[in-house]
């Protein structure tokens, strides 16, 4: 454990470029291999460190270096092995990981000969210990191993103020390749938990390098090697020639030289480096380019007939967060009439324009989240201007009179939904609200985390498909005591002590269909005491380029690219 202690007051980060370099493709038939990937981000990625990603475009450049012990699968969206198979025990209580054998973390001069070494349990147990250390980065604790794992929750408090003296009871090396976590009680998401990137494993001496922060030196076990960053905008992967997996026919992966992702946050010029041949696939067309991408039986024609379209339902909420600790909004009645204010509809269809987005009249979690969960029973919110002004009259502003002016921050790529809102507030309740428009998610999830604003324009993607992904967000006692401490996942700082009950329920019981009726009845209490105010479930217009094969575009937003390749 003097090792872990060590490692824990590591706070150096050290730039060097990665070893491994030369282009080796195995002896083989297969006419796959070759060719770099070119795709592009809306968001530069902020932080390369596992406990440190809570961004979609951060997981997008992450997933491709690291693994973790179990992954989604993206084509049914179900728990499967990666670094790991597992057993668990009859009580649902602990869970066995027998590491595969083979795995090699990337060459990296963070090794003493610059090669990577094999995986062992004992790199496992360096990235959980690191994820349950306190950190002004780290902000996966809370959704992932606070109150599941063994200790976990008493060793991280107790990190606040040094190094614990003790250790986490919930974990335990076996030996080489075996690894134990034992939980407080049975959950049965834990191992979709475990599939996010804050569970990535990595090796020991990368951190003892290079710190917390190891944006220009991930290192991990993934089919692609982190080999430079670009001004800050482009991010450049080579092929892993070491990677252990291999396709049906046993060939090595991945079939790519490399993948190169380029930042662009306007959707425009998005649209255009998809259009010039800068990039090869694009999730979404702008509605500005819908007529000429597509004819009016929705079908592809002209320069992109070619092309493949493949659209799909994502597993994702956009909304509004209302800042609970201002005083303004802790009258419900001003929540009640913020959201019957709002004219979903006319966002989608004038503003988007996007005819495939549903309007979130329900609740947090979207469509199809998980069988068998009838989220489509809860009573949300229409646009009803005359109820809306009723209720504000209600709350003792009628007409708008004496309600303070607020600030809403938005990403900048999500300034003319935001520019509606405000519009609509001020025309139905006589509100105004000042738009601050912010450069990236990370910058406004530093201000909702301490509350700077008065509203922001949020969204969510699914870590995993079961509603308890969405409603942890607005899990009470995650809530700081101050205003100075960080409130991370729930950034509007709701407190609803019979809500987290039917959470803890959900959360806890043995029973999957239990569990799913105590969720619902959470959701149905948050969407009767609203903290945020639903707007829209996304869908994407995914293109890909005609001669681009393998890649399957997801509800999920999971990319992966080991089984991707250009047909020559």
């Amino acid at each position: 454990m003097r090792v872990l202690y060590y490692l824990l007051l590591i706070h150096v980060m050290l730039f060097s470029s990665g070893c491994g370099k030369k282009k080796e493709f195995p002896a083989t038939n297969s006419g796959k291999y070759g060719g770099v990937l070119r795709i592009s981000t809306s968001q530069y990625f902020v932080n390369l460190f596992p406990p440190s990603i809570n961004s979609m475009a951060t997981f997008q450049v992450s997933n491709h270096i690291y693994e973790g012990l179990v992954k989604i699968d993206k084509s049914d969206l179900q728990v499967k092995p990666s670094l790991a198979n597992w057993e668990t025990s009859k009580d649902g209580l602990e869970y066995t990981f027998h590491l595969k054998q083979n795995v090699y973390f990337h060459n990296n001069p963070c090794f003493s000969d610059s090669i990577g070494r094999f995986l062992t349990a004992k790199d496992v147990e360096t990235s959980f210990y690191l994820l349950c250390t306190y950190g002004e980065t780290n902000v996966a604790f809370n959704q992932s191993f606070r109150d599941k794992i063994e200790g976990a929750t008493e060793y991280f408090e107790a990190s606040k103020t040094g190094i614990p003296d003790f250790s986490i009871s919930g974990l335990k090396v076996v030996n080489d390749s075996t690894f134990q976590i034992k939980l407080l009680k049975p959950y049965s998401p834990f191992l979709y938990a475990l599939t996010g990137p804050s569970a990535f494993i990595f090796p020991e001496e990368a951190f003892r390098k290079y710190g917390g922060r190891m944006n220009n030196n991930a290192v991990g076990t993934g089919p692609f090697i982190l080999d430079k960053i670009t001004a800050d905008k482009t991010v450049h992967l080579i092929r892993n020639p070491r990677y252990w997996q291999k396709d049906k026919e046993g060939n090595q992966l991945p079939y790519l030289e490399g993948v190169m992702i380029e930042t662009i946050e306007d959707p425009l010029a998005e649209f255009q480096a998809y259009k010039n041949n800068r990039i090869d696939f694009i999730n979404d067309v702008p509605k500005d380019f819908i007529e000429e991408v597509f004819n009016t039986e929705n079908k592809l024609h002209g320069n992109y007939k070619n092309d493949q379209h493949k659209p799909v339902e994502l597993l994702f909420t956009q909304y509004c967060d209302f800042n609970m600790s201002r005083e303004i909004f802790k009258n419900k009645k001003v929540r009640l009439a913020f959201n019957h204010a709002i004219d979903k509809n006319l966002i989608i269809d004038y503003v988007i324009g996007k005819s495939d987005f549903k309007p979130a009249v329900h609740g947090i979690t979207p469509p199809g989240i998980k069988k068998n969960y009838e989220n489509n029973t809860i009573k949300g919110y229409v646009y009803d201007r005359p109820l809306a002004q009723q209720l504000l009259a209600e709350a003792g502003y009628p007409g708008g009179e004496n309600f303070p002016v607020l600030q809403m921050e938005v990403v900048k790529r999500f300034t003319p939904e935001a520019e509606a809102i405000k519009k609509m507030l001020y025309d139905a309740l006589n509100i105004t609200i000042t738009i601050l428009p912010v450069s990236s998610t990370f910058d406004m999830m530093e201000s909702q985390k301490f509350g700077k604003s008065d509203l922001y324009f949020d969204g969510w993607y699914a870590d995993y498909p079961d509603p308890e992904t969405f409603l942890s967000l607005f899990y009470g006692k995650n809530v700081p005591q101050t205003l100075g401490e960080s409130s991370y996942p729930n950034s509007t700082r709701y407190v609803n002590k019979e809500y987290d009950q039917y959470y803890e329920a959900g959360l806890y019981s043995p029973d999957p269909q239990n569990s799913l009726k105590s969720f619902l009845m959470a959701e149905t209490i948050l969407m009767n005491d609203p903290p945020i105010i639903t707007l829209y479930h996304s869908s994407t217009n995914t293109l890909i380029k005609q001669n681009l094969k393998g890649y399957v575009p997801n509800p999920m937003e999971i990319r992966e690219f080991a089984e991707v390749y250009f047909d020559k």
